[in-house]
């Protein structure tokens, strides 16, 4: 079923094999808690606010899609991808001493062109920066998507299954560095920001074809036309089936 949604995805995106990747498409978190930061295994933190920026420093207000990589969208055409994500700990956050921490992040949907490495970054931008609304060529918007992408490294993860795929019921799981959980702990880190960018996923070859960054409708209406034509797919074949056995039946008998 997973290599039949592929091939489906690849046909309505009009978009040849040699496609860039990216990650978290058609990504949402203004319905359900997507990205969570845990400490300890046990005390969790869903984030306060997700988004993406492009290489060109565009960004929509208040649109919570997180993804990252090489895309393409009606509005701002084929650019470059890199996401954050904000937290508040507040008091209660700042009274533990904690000794390990990770960031689980709803999949959604991706295409891979190849193995990608997806890596977390410290941000300097503050969260009323990052969701700003910014035009083409926005130059602030340009050195935060620069900002997202270095700097202080807190974790990373390697995704190496290729093509079209997704769930909205799976998370990925990373596991942040011990200099994230000692800057949480020294209380250098109470409401900060993470960046996201993938490596290599930039741009090379030809772009999937979504018109638009998509909204989680957008992804689950994909997925049910490709059920659709799954079944009508499988109708076909058994009544293809049964007309092959009907004719040998009929020239056995002849």
């Amino acid at each position: 079923m997973r290599k039949f949604l592929a091939c489906a995805a690849l046909f309505l995106s009009n978009a040849p094999i040699e496609a860039a990747s990216y990650i978290f498409g058609a990504s949402r978190s203004d319905t359900v808690p997507a990205v969570i930061l845990t400490f300890d295994g046990s005390i969790s933190f869903a984030a306060t606010d997700t988004g993406w920026i492009n290489a060109d420093g565009q960004h929509v207000k208040a649109n919570s899609n997180y993804v990252a990589g090489a895309f393409y969208t009606a509005a701002e055409g084929p650019g470059n991808y890199n996401n954050w994500f904000t937290f508040d700990l507040g008091p209660s956050g700042l009274t533990h001493q904690y000794t390990t921490a990770e960031l689980s992040i709803i999949e959604y949907g991706y295409y891979l062109n190849e193995p990608v490495t997806y890596t977390l970054f410290d941000v300097s931008a503050s969260a009323q920066d990052l969701d700003a609304d910014r035009s083409v060529n926005d130059v602030e918007g340009q050195h935060i998507f620069n900002d997202l992408g270095s700097g202080e490294a807190y974790g990373a993860y390697s995704f190496d299954t290729l093509g079209f795929g997704g769930d909205t019921s799976k998370s990925i799981v990373i596991n942040l560095s011990s200099d994230f959980v000692s800057q949480v702990n020294s209380g250098i880190l109470s409401t900060f920001a993470m960046g996201g960018t993938l490596n290599p996923g930039a741009l090379g070859g030809d772009l999937p074809h979504f018109y638009d960054v998509p909204e989680p409708t957008t992804w689950a209406l994909m997925l049910i036309g490709f059920g659709g034509t799954g079944a009508t797919m499988r109708r076909r074949s058994r009544i293809a089936r049964a007309l092959r056995i009907t004719a040998a039946s009929s020239r056995a008998r002849g």
